[in-house]
């Protein structure tokens, strides 16, 4: 019989929640408005983290998630870090607030 690993808490004021969530992700400056899937790993309230197959997004760049499930205007997030690893991009987005 194998252990468990003991689960961590996490002590930030707004702990991640993990699970994979398919999302449409929109960059409002390409030049051909193409819409390209990726998946939300997970999220806290501050932002998400995406894993997506892209590799010419860059740290700065202004995106658009919307859910795959339904038809709404999106949530834009900033790019703050990419990540390569195994063939896919991720991306640790901010959620940018008006």
């Amino acid at each position: 019989m194998q252990a468990l690993a003991p689960r961590v808490m996490e002590r930030r004021a707004s702990p991640r929640v993990r699970g994979k969530q398919h999302v449409f992700i929109y960059d409002p400056v390409d030049a051909l408005e193409e819409v390209y899937g990726g998946w939300i790993l997970d999220r806290s309230r501050g932002g998400v983290c995406l894993s997506v197959k892209r590799a010419d997004i860059e740290t700065g760049n202004l995106l658009v998630l919307r859910p795959t499930s339904a038809e709404s205007p999106g949530i834009a997030v900033r790019v703050k870090n990419c990540r390569p690893q195994d063939g896919i991009v991720l991306l640790g987005c901010q959620f940018v607030r008006s």
